[in-house]
């Protein structure tokens, strides 16, 4: 019979990539993570990873098992939720960055509305350091924000690619789009082109990662975006086209000290919403 716990913890090393970054997720000690991967790849009579002295890798039958893991574990939960009889009241205010509203949002606001009716759940939309200062005042209870170079605390991590046409590298200097200062992923890769000696210029800016890749698609300039995010057509292969390659990108999820039962259950639900998109 498979165990849960163990299927947690088989998910969140598969979408980590790193038993480390799965033991801070789950607040447990890395040799528990170790030993629950045992036991399962010992009940399932397979080996689900390929480790390495940097990362893990899944193999054959680990991409299979994860294809079922989010499945099985979205069904406990409302099997749980189905016969749980907690009345739960308060107020969640939350701060997500605009592609997490596009997608999981209105996800994240229904099942509020089904499960938790008498909580109020109030959403705010914003660039990464309005949401930092909104947190540091005490004025949001959840945040996500997104940082590049992933740490190992990120709960979802995956590449940043240059995006735009190919015909605007044969411009100097080349002309960048970007999110206004502070961004880390302007940063990351202001600092990767002029090490590649480059020429650059930041010709336009932009507070909406919809509006970059507009204007990527409009052949106008060339932003960065994460990978998910961007059509394929406007992917740029930095190897084949003299860019420098771009590190990973991740999202990290900040909780108040507001301990209330309705700020957690939000937390662990965006928690979720995000690792079900990896």
């Amino acid at each position: 019979m498979l165990n849960l716990d163990e299927i947690a913890t088989f998910k969140s090393v598969a979408i980590s990539g790193n038993f480390t970054a799965a033991a801070n997720q789950l607040h447990v000690t890395q040799s528990t993570i170790s030993h629950q991967i045992k036991r399962l790849e010992d009940r399932i009579g397979q080996k689900l990873f390929i480790r390495t002295t940097r990362s893990v890798k899944l193999t054959l039958a680990g991409e299979r098992f994860l294809s079922y893991c989010t499945k099985l574990l979205d069904l406990a939960n409302e099997a749980e939720q189905s016969v749980s009889v907690e009345h739960i009241t308060g107020e969640v205010h939350i701060g997500v960055p605009e592609e997490f509203a596009h997608k999981q949002l209105p996800e994240l606001l229904s099942k509020f509305r089904l499960h938790y009716p008498d909580v109020a759940l109030y959403a705010e939309i914003g660039l990464g350091n309005h949401l930092v200062e909104k947190f540091a005042a005490g004025e949001l209870d959840i945040m996500l924000i997104k940082q590049a170079p992933a740490s190992d605390d990120c709960i979802q991590s995956e590449p940043l690619v240059w995006a735009g046409s190919k015909n605007l590298l044969d411009i100097d200097p080349i002309p960048l789009a970007f999110l206004p200062r502070p961004c880390t992923f302007r940063t990351v890769a202001i600092e990767a082109i002029e090490h590649s000696n480059r020429d650059y210029s930041v010709v336009l800016i932009s507070s909406s990662l919809g509006a970059l890749r507009q204007l990527a698609m409009m052949e106008t300039a060339i932003t960065v975006l994460p990978k998910s995010q961007c059509p394929p057509e406007l992917i740029i292969n930095a190897k084949l086209n003299g860019l420098p390659v771009l590190p990973d990108m991740g999202y990290q999820l900040k909780t108040s000290s507001n301990s209330a039962k309705a700020v957690m259950i939000a937390a662990k639900i965006v928690h979720e919403l995000l690792a079900k998109q990896s």
